[in-house]
């Protein structure tokens, strides 16, 4: 006579499915790995500028300290850009007065930038969960478009202001042609992570693609400003 068998057969419910992290936290990963190597390159430029100009006015020092401090905080994006757009403006400001309502223009770009990214960071710090962000983008295409902007303007009053400064002497045009080039592609660096930064906020809101570009952004403004 056969015994009953005492075996029973377990059932498990079945896991959920994980979503891919490739274009949420994997694209953070990645802007964050970007980030941190040009954060070295901030630091080494920071070094080789109290290195090799002891003697420059009390204001860049304070500049390149802060653009070297900001990047220690966890929310710079604005306050960052602000200053950095600020290093422009003053330039553009010390030229003369034919180009001051262009001064005028980019500061109301640069309070319109802080002003999108301080109501982001607010929004943002209150939301529960990653998946209640979609609807902020509209803030984050706000402050791109602005920094965008501040950057066009700021680039193309330097390259006419350096074009008009041309005497006909062989040496000063070939400097001044360089710096044209160098300005150029300071405002292309920037302007492309702006301008990927805002078509992702807009095309794929419900991804972060857009914040690891923003990342990357970030530190690209403060190189910029520290390579001149």
């Amino acid at each position: 006579m056969s015994l009953p068998s005492t075996s029973a057969t377990i059932s498990f419910a079945p896991l959920p499915a994980i979503s891919s992290l490739n274009n949420t936290f994997g694209a953070i990963l990645l802007g964050t790995c970007i980030g941190l190597i040009l954060y070295g390159l901030t630091g080494h430029q920071t070094y080789r500028y109290f290195r090799l100009y002891p003697n420059d006015a009390l204001v860049l020092k304070v500049l390149v300290a802060i653009l070297m401090s900001l990047r220690l905080l966890p929310v710079v994006t604005g306050t960052l850009m602000f200053v950095c757009h600020s290093f422009y403006v003053r330039r553009v400001y010390l030229v003369g007065g034919l180009y001051r309502p262009l001064v005028v223009l980019v500061i109301l770009l640069m309070f319109g930038e802080l002003g999108f990214v301080t109501a982001l960071t607010t929004q943002a710090s209150i939301q529960p969960v990653f998946a209640t962000w979609g609807h902020l983008t509209r803030l984050v295409s706000g402050g791109f478009g602005c920094a965008l902007g501040a950057d066009l303007v700021l680039a193309s009053a330097l390259i006419y202001i350096l074009q008009r400064s041309r005497t006909g002497f062989k040496s000063t045009d070939s400097m001044i042609d360089i710096l044209i080039v160098y300005t150029i592609n300071t405002g292309l660096l920037t302007g492309f992570f702006s301008v990927l930064s805002l078509i992702f906020a807009i095309v794929e809101p419900n991804n972060f693609i857009y914040i690891a570009l923003n990342m990357v952004l970030t530190r690209s403004y403060a190189n910029s400003v520290l390579a001149v």
